[in-house]
């Protein structure tokens, strides 16, 4: 397959890891030297009860996380918004944080230590109000002497799920039904979806292993997913991902496990839904110009990841393999014949795909945004 993330008796930071709020006047690391770890891009949550539920950190730059509070309660204070940053001292990995539009003076940074893997971070704010402190030298020499005394940590350790994504596209003749799970417990569940039509994506942190099924709408009983052999597919979901589950047109079931494009720019996603090759799929201001995302020698019944392009308008245009360069297709804008420009907004997720009906070739273009 073809592929292309504080006023008030709370502080935002020290909501999202969990403890009391400890600024220091210094940055913890030298700003603007050390890498973003992208394994920390996404959306975490915490099944805990506390003020803040769902964070996302989003990459601001090489150097720097925009994070954003998604979730929260109505005890919550603080302000919504932080640039953060990543540092090591010693075998010891950390994040600190300052509000967004901060400066000069009046900056505080948050410091949280964490251990990261794949899909799971645990974390623990750290004591940093000591007022003697006067650099970031300082300050990284008192977090390397102070890791195991005991007013060091001012919160338990905290557990965060990376969230994954799902979505449905439809591309058969007829509504269909589709659910990743079983009854008593789906991670996924769309029926009566139209035809060439897709879902919203749906967030979750259920991350394992489950069986699909399917049906069409019309009819009562589910049937599993499974290869030639008759074994069934497990499908696995995977933090920080994006799945789609696909009703191709020929009948067959498709299950893709995508890549997320990082930063604040609108992300799509292009799929060949006929039985054909196609021999260019691009998106851009003509076919001939300024091209933001294109894939050639697409093969049948594939997709690309999504792919952070700048926001815009934009035409959608494709080419049949066998066609002559002239030949290309494109969106038209209804009773004009001409190419629609197509408006792509910052901060959301767009499925472009390929369908045919009757030996007709046609374009879809939804915006499959989360609506929550």
């Amino acid at each position: 397959m073809q592929k292309f993330i504080v006023i008030g008796s709370i502080l935002l930071l020290s909501l999202m890891l969990l403890g009391c709020p400890s600024a220091a006047k210094y940055p913890l690391g030298n700003l603007g030297t050390v890498p973003i770890d992208r394994n920390l891009l996404g959306i975490w949550e915490t099944s805990d009860d506390y003020d803040v539920q769902k964070i996302e950190f989003i990459e601001n730059d090489p150097y720097s996380y925009f994070i954003k509070i998604l979730t929260y309660n109505e005890d919550y204070l603080g302000d919504p918004y932080y640039i953060g940053y990543i540092t090591n001292i010693g075998a010891n990995k950390y994040i600190y944080a300052r509000p967004l539009g901060s400066g000069g003076d009046e900056v505080n940074y948050y410091c949280f230590n964490i251990n990261l893997t794949k899909n799971t971070m645990t974390s623990r704010e750290v004591n940093v109000a000591d007022t003697t402190i006067s650099s970031t030298e300082e300050l990284r020499e008192y977090c390397a002497t102070h890791y195991y005394t005991d007013d060091y940590f001012l919160s338990s350790i905290i557990l965060w799920i990376k969230d994954a994504k799902i979505f449905f596209v439809n591309l058969r003749d007829e509504p269909f039904d589709v659910r990743l799970g079983e009854p008593s417990r789906p991670v996924f569940t769309m029926t009566n979806l139209p035809p060439h039509e897709t879902s919203h994506l749906l967030n979750t942190t259920d991350l394992e292993e489950n069986f699909l099924y399917y049906k069409p709408s019309s009819e009562t009983e589910w049937m599993r997913w499974k290869n030639d052999e008759n074994i069934p597919y497990r499908c696995s979901v995977e933090g920080g991902k994006i799945h789609a589950i696909i009703a191709q047109q020929n009948g067959e079931i498709s299950y893709y496990i995508l890549d997320d494009d990082s930063g604040f720019n609108p992300k799509i996603s292009m799929l060949n839904g006929t039985e054909k090759k196609l021999k260019v799929m691009k998106i851009g201001e003509s076919w001939e110009f300024n091209s933001v995302a294109f894939i050639d020698d697409f093969s049948p019944q594939e997709m690309t990841n999504f792919k952070a392009i700048p926001t815009g308008n934009y035409g959608l245009f494709w080419l049949l393999q066998d066609a002559r360069e002239s030949g290309y297709y494109f969106l038209t804008q209804e009773g004009t014949g001409n190419v629609k420009q197509v408006p792509f907004e910052a901060g959301r997720y767009y499925i472009y795909f390929i369908f045919s009906e009757n030996n007709i070739f046609h374009a879809g273009l939804y915006d499959i945004t989360s609506p929550w």
